[in-house]
């Protein structure tokens, strides 16, 4: 019987309707490369990649229901996506075999024997820069200490030196614990305490541990300190200035932590005018140390140590060169007065004043 016009469907269309087209076969990987690049993929971008391939299969489900509805009007869509596995999440990684287990101790403790080196009479030792002098760098704290004896007592006890807390370095974060120098000074040798031959040893392993830190030698902090070490050391009379030499030293690294500068021939020579001519004001004695801790040191205690302290004396009638140094309580060469360590005058006669804080404060006689 034909079909009325505007009537209901016939049998043979609602079996045309109804018929579900053929299932198609699942699509995957046949390249191992890309299996392989898929499975070493960072653990960061399989979770960004898991993320979209679920936001692809919702597409998918919304698309099966639309082709199940009216399979004439809308495709069928493709099968779902497999996600990436990602063991240490799912927790694949809890469950590992006793040889697993055998293995990983086996690296662990490859990882603490240390190779051993070949001595050989005379050879000089590497010099070794601790992970305490690294987490020092790393947040910005003044360290003072490095000649080979200071060196050389934070690799052998760094495991029982004191500590300290930091000001973390946004509110709410967890304080960072670096090493005490200031407590690390007061036990073994302060900076201000060094002799010129100590000085320019630690300014060498100063200049090797940057190079180490910033990884290259070309860095521009490596060249900055070069630069800077290599001008105090060839200047003229620079072991009779040692000590104003010194305190100059210290004030430019600190000021170069504050604020990194391009070092500049110029600059420096003007402040060696201001050293040369006893106008430089030198740091607080207190030195490189109080960084960490923020306690100022004890003064400096003088102590005898070698070049450029308690020279020669100036010979009678001998008013001196323009640029010697020349102590204002005890009248003897190669220091500032701020750091004498005399008690008397040269012909043992007592002194008439002494050196208190940044004055000069007379000695009450009788």
């Amino acid at each position: 019987m034909a079909q009325i016009e505007g009537g209901a469907p016939s049998n043979d269309q609602n079996s045309q309707q109804n018929q579900q087209p053929p299932a198609r076969e699942r699509k995957k990987h046949m390249s191992d490369t890309v299996t392989d690049a898929l499975k070493n993929l960072p653990q960061a971008n399989k979770l960004r990649k898991n993320t979209e391939i679920e936001g692809r299969n919702m597409e998918r489900a919304l698309q099966r229901a639309k082709h199940q509805d009216r399979p004439l009007l809308h495709q069928d869509a493709s099968d779902d996506e497999s996600l990436l596995r990602n063991l240490p999440l799912l927790g694949g990684g809890t469950k590992r075999g006793r040889e697993d287990d055998e293995q990983s101790g086996e690296r662990k403790a490859a990882k603490r024997i240390r190779e051993e080196i070949i001595l050989q009479p005379g050879m000089s030792l590497p010099v070794v820069f601790h992970l305490s002098l690294h987490d020092l760098c790393r947040h910005k704290v003044y360290t003072p200490f490095f000649t080979c004896p200071n060196l050389e007592a934070i690799n052998s006890n760094a495991a029982t030196l004191p500590l300290i807390k930091l000001n973390a370095p946004v509110l709410g974060d967890k304080q960072p614990r670096v090493l005490d120098t200031s407590a690390f000074e007061q036990k073994y040798l302060k900076e201000t305490d060094m002799d010129r031959g100590q000085w320019i040893a630690a300014s060498r392993n100063y200049v090797s541990f940057i190079e180490v830190a910033s990884g290259s030698d070309t860095s521009p902090e490596s060249v900055h300190w070069n630069s800077h070490f290599g001008f105090f050391q060839f200047m003229e009379e620079a072991e009779i200035n040692y000590r104003a030499i010194l305190a100059m030293d210290i004030t430019l690294c600190k000021k170069y932590l504050s604020l990194p500068f391009v070092f500049d021939t110029g600059f420096y020579v003007r402040e060696l005018d201001k050293v040369t001519s006893g106008t430089y004001n030198p740091p607080n004695s207190g030195g490189r140390g109080s960084g960490s801790s923020g306690a100022p040191s004890d003064t400096y205690s003088g102590g005898g140590h070698g070049c450029g302290r308690g020279g020669p004396l100036f010979p009678t009638g001998s008013g001196g060169g323009a640029q010697v140094t020349v102590c204002l309580i005890c009248a003897k060469r190669g220091h500032y007065w701020n750091h004498c360590p005399s008690t008397s005058f040269a012909d043992n006669t007592p002194l008439s004043s002494r050196p208190k804080g940044n004055n000069i404060s007379a000695l009450q006689s009788g």
